[in-house]
């Protein structure tokens, strides 16, 4: 925590001040987030440590407005505020050890799944470069099974800034974020915060999903897909890309006030594409499909993945080889993305598009071609997880975090 010089000017004051009133602020949040139990001894000394920040709000208050200070004025809130920092600093570590204390200490493994397992290893390296008790993997997830709500976890750890290892804790954080998301809470069921959320986005997404303007967005998008102008067309292509974009603003937070009608919009069309596939028209199929480089990197992957190998499946079998390819290049990009994110999900696909392959001998001798190519293409990604020493469940964002030195492939 920055601290102020001796003598501090009005102007020093004031920001020292606010900085630190703004962070002790945050950790009173994340003290009410955390919640109280009956019989816990930490109690006292939050009450004690909440009353401190509210008496530094005072003394902050008593400043404002103000450009410059009177003698009497400087003796009398200087002392006061030196005191309240300095008091504030010296009582935190106490009052986070005295939580961690009342956290159950529960038996802690580590993840089976090989990336979120590296994650926390590394993360347990970092932290023990840190003089700071509660950052320990075994302390913040005693205090993650113990917070009524998970997101005290963070408010307590990272709001104090200014510190002379904040670099290091800077280091640390993207691993934190992968210790919060990836370990199981009794308080969502024994599932970790990441597969809540998905579920709890998805049923949100889902709401009303049998609507008829839905139906009616895909139609229009096909519609100008097959218009003669190229205007059209690139605008209908751009203005899917534009809902793509709405959409993930939507699940990063950004617009709470859309109320999730830009995913809802998105999975329209989604819902467009798939139905596509049973039109009598391949002019219409094909067109249609044109939406599916703008449902790509969507939720559309990670949230619906059962659908979209039901997809591929249907999708390679089609009587058009246009629709065939479109479908192919649709999986290739599929099996990428999930075999380093949901490395099940692209088990499932590989399993189930070599099982489909001998089939097509009898039933579809036209759909071999392009089956046979996207078993090529995931082969063409096993070997290269091979060679790059990169376990098949790694997430994409994680590979990079983990910056460990590994051999090109050749």
């Amino acid at each position: 925590m920055e601290t102020m010089s001796e003598k501090p000017s009005l102007a020093e004051m004031k920001s020292t001040g606010s900085q630190a009133l703004a962070d002790y602020q945050k950790l009173v949040s994340g003290l009410d987030q955390f919640g109280r139990r009956p019989g816990e001894a930490w109690h006292a000394m939050a009450d004690d440590f909440i009353g401190r920040v509210l008496e530094l709000e005072s003394l902050l208050k008593q400043t404002k407005g103000k450009t410059y200070w009177l003698a009497q004025e400087r003796r009398e809130i200087v002392p006061k505020m030196t005191q309240a920092l300095a008091s504030l600093e010296t009582q935190w570590p106490r009052l986070m050890e005295a939580l961690i204390a009342a956290c159950p200490d529960e038996e802690l493994t580590l993840p089976a799944d090989p990336l979120t397992r590296a994650a926390f290893e590394k993360y347990d390296r970092l932290a023990a470069e840190l003089p700071i008790p509660w950052f320990k993997r075994r302390a913040v997830q005693r205090l993650l099974h113990r917070a009524e709500q998970p997101t005290a976890v963070p408010l307590l750890l990272l709001s104090l800034s200014g510190r002379a290892d904040s670099m290091k804790i800077f280091e640390l954080i993207p691993f934190l974020h992968i210790l919060l998301a990836q370990t199981p809470l009794q308080q969502e069921g024994g599932k970790t915060l990441k597969e809540s959320q998905a579920e709890w986005r998805r049923e949100a997404i889902e709401q009303s999903r049998e609507r008829p303007d839905g139906r009616g967005l895909f139609a229009h998008f096909v519609e100008r897909i097959q218009s003669p102008d190229e205007s059209q067309r690139k605008a209908a292509r751009k203005d899917l890309a534009k809902l793509r974009d709405r959409s993930v603003d939507e699940r990063w937070g950004r617009t709470p006030e859309s109320n999730w009608q830009a995913s809802r919009d998105l999975l329209a069309h989604w819902d467009g594409v798939r139905d596509a596939l049973k039109h009598p028209d391949p002019v219409y199929r094909r067109a249609a499909l044109c939406a599916l480089p703008g449902l790509q990197f969507s939720f559309v992957f990670e949230d619906f993945p059962e659908e979209c190998i039901a997809f591929i499946l249907d999708g390679l079998q089609d009587a058009d080889g246009l629709v065939r390819h479109k479908v192919c290049q649709f999986g290739k990009d599929f099996f990428n993305i999930t075999r380093v994110s949901r490395p099940a999900v692209a088990d499932a696909l590989e399993q189930k598009v070599r099982e489909l392959y001998p089939r097509l001998r009898k039933t579809n001798p036209a759909a071999r071609p392009k089956t046979r190519q996207l078993i090529r293409d995931i082969e063409w990604f096993r070997n290269y997880d091979r060679q790059s020493g990169f376990p098949g469940s790694l997430l994409e964002e994680e590979r990079i975090l983990l910056n460990e030195e590994r051999e090109r492939p050749a």
